[in-house]
């Protein structure tokens, strides 16, 4: 199977997981916020695009499920999202090193 696709039906498998356990899909607007400048800090993002992934990373911030492929994306992030609380000491510099 193609890889591409592939990576399409693992994030699709992962929204609907993520929908059925937490009644939500998309991300809040400041956890969207938060990932896209994680993205827009990291040596693999150009014009919107993630090179590892080729992902939209405009649309890809906005999934709850949606993951960095390089693990930049604390999944503490994640979960203060389906909490409703995002930690107010959050330092950009400690993700992308």
């Amino acid at each position: 199977m193609d890889q591409k696709l592939k990576q399409t039906l693992n994030l699709l498998q992962e929204i609907l997981a993520t929908a059925r356990s937490t009644g939500k899909v998309l991300s809040s607007n400041e956890l969207a916020a938060k990932r896209l400048q994680i993205c827009s800090m990291c040596e693999h993002y150009s014009k919107r695009k993630c090179k590892v992934c080729g992902c939209n990373m405009r649309l890809k911030v906005k999934l709850l499920a949606a993951d960095c492929p390089k693990d930049r994306w604390r999944e503490k992030l994640v979960q203060e999202a389906l909490v409703g609380t995002m930690d107010d000491k959050f330092e950009i510099g400690e993700c992308c090193l």
